[in-house]
């Protein structure tokens, strides 16, 4: 089963859900280093690189092997992780991504998670399944990444916009 946004909540979540950090690749991971010393999860190639660049310990990565459509390779430094995979086409947000999440939360171990298909919007249930107070990272297309502070009124909100999302059988 997969939720699809309605086209209000897609306008909504074009708006970062936590503090942008504008600019390149370097210019993001400096203030990336200033602003966090470990992530819970990043989401998105480009901030998954930066965050591993910048040597900031972060416990999953999620990424699609793709950066503003286009095809890019995986960063060196995921290679050797253990990996999973969920199939999540673009658009939507697989109801799967939940119970793999919980398994990757409750094990503790740096994971990363390959997406077949299209990682943005799998923020939201990371958003749901992660620790108050955690930090979540995913990227603002054309302007650089956003850190996402994990708080009970954030959680609330995003469960909120979940519940009310159309349920598909296929994307």
């Amino acid at each position: 089963m997969f939720l699809r946004p309605t086209e209000e909540q897609r306008n909504i979540l074009k708006r970062p859900l936590g503090k942008l950090l504008r600019g390149t690749k370097e210019e993001v991971a400096d203030l990336l280093m200033c602003e966090v010393k470990e992530l819970f999860a990043c989401v998105g190639d480009f901030v998954s690189g930066t965050a591993l660049d910048a040597g900031i310990k972060t416990l999953i990565y999620i990424v699609d092997s793709k950066t503003e459509r286009s095809n890019i390779p995986l960063h060196p430094k995921l290679e050797s992780l253990r990996r999973f995979y969920l199939y999540n086409p673009p658009g939507v947000i697989n109801v799967d991504a939940w119970q793999l999440f919980f398994r990757i939360l409750s094990e503790k171990k740096v994971a990363l998670v390959l997406v077949e298909g299209e990682e943005d919007l799998l923020t939201l249930p990371m958003i749901d399944v992660a620790p108050l107070k955690s930090k979540i990272l995913y990227g603002q297309p054309q302007e650089g990444a956003v850190v996402v502070d994990v708080s009970e009124d954030l959680k609330h909100r995003i469960k909120e916009m979940l519940k009310s999302m159309p349920e598909l059988d296929s994307p």
